[in-house]
């Protein structure tokens, strides 16, 4: 039986893995062990601890210097950006006038600036210490015999699924600039294991909209693949997260999609349970089939509109 403590104070499951976002600065993490075997002398081991070091989230900014502001005509000068709390792997954008120029640099260098022209810089970055927001109350579930709206809708072997996710709801939840998202979790909110186990292809992708919601026509919009195809088992009873591979840039007003698919092109017997909030729209469209008719699950034009529980 493992028994994890914060600070000495019992916390978690019985489980070898302990998971959470409530640690503070300075807190240590322990481990302790029973064991059921009747021959030990002693049937407890306590770990060695951890103890934490949690950074305060930093906001990035960005001020340009120009080599010269005062110039003759087709004369080249050089504009240079200076970020503080840069984030991880950053990248620039520059602009004249409000027009994309230059490379990822964070330098810019031109003999085409005209009198009265306006150069800016746009800064993206992963963050170090990420805004972490959950979205809905997650009061409802799937039931094991269907797969409608949910992340892994594993009672087919085969399935689509695209959400809507207004960006009302986002900026409710603090999220009021554009920004680069790095992660989305879905929270498995039973013990329940689906069948098949592994989703098989699991790809999931992201996409600014401007549609508030779903029809039973999937939307085809220019994605961003953030995750996948891989094969992908869920953790029951537990958040799934999963970080994205590629960034996905979010403008800050457009509605995000979120498409998901896999394909085990088996005939499936049980779904995992994933928690579920009604937002008040229609805003699922899911796709499931058995076998290898459901071969295709990830370019399916057509499906079935939901409204969450």
């Amino acid at each position: 039986m493992y028994q994890w403590k914060i600070n000495g104070v019992n916390t978690g499951t019985n489980s070898a893995t302990f998971t959470t976002n409530a640690l503070t600065n300075g807190q240590t993490v322990t481990c302790v062990l029973t064991s059921s075997a009747n021959c030990l002398s002693n049937n407890t081991a306590t770990s060695n601890g951890i103890t934490v070091n949690v950074s305060a989230a930093q906001t990035p900014t960005l001020s340009i210097s120009a080599s010269a502001t005062t110039i003759c005509s087709a004369t080249s000068v050089t504009f240079t950006a200076t970020a503080t709390n840069p984030g991880i792997n950053p990248s620039y954008q520059w602009k004249v006038n409000g027009s994309n120029v230059g490379t990822n640099s964070s330098t810019y260098t031109s003999s085409a600036i005209n009198n009265g022209d306006v150069v800016t810089c746009q800064l993206t970055s992963y963050s170090t210490c990420p805004l972490t927001v959950t979205l809905g109350t997650g009061t409802g579930t799937n039931t094991t015999t269907s797969g409608a709206g949910a992340a892994y809708p594993t009672y087919y072997g085969n399935g689509r699924q695209q959400y809507i996710i207004r960006a009302t709801e986002l900026t409710a939840l603090g999220l009021s600039t554009s920004g680069l998202l790095q992660s989305v979790g879905f929270n498995v909110a039973t013990t329940n294991v689906g069948s098949p186990a592994t989703l098989n292809g699991y790809t999931i992708k992201l996409a600014n909209v401007s549609n508030t919601v779903s029809t039973t026509s999937f939307l085809n919009p220019t994605f961003t693949t953030v995750l996948g195809p891989l094969n992908y088992t869920p953790v029951t009873a537990s958040l799934n997260t999963h970080t994205f591979t590629t960034p996905f840039v979010w403008d800050g007003s457009s509605n995000v999609l979120v498409d998901i698919c896999f394909s085990n092109q088996v005939v499936g017997t049980s779904a995992y349970q994933t928690a579920q909030t009604n937002p008040g729209f229609v805003t699922s469209v899911y796709y499931q089939a058995d076998g290898t008719a459901g071969a295709a699950a990830c370019t399916q034009a057509t499906g079935t509109t939901t409204c969450p529980a």
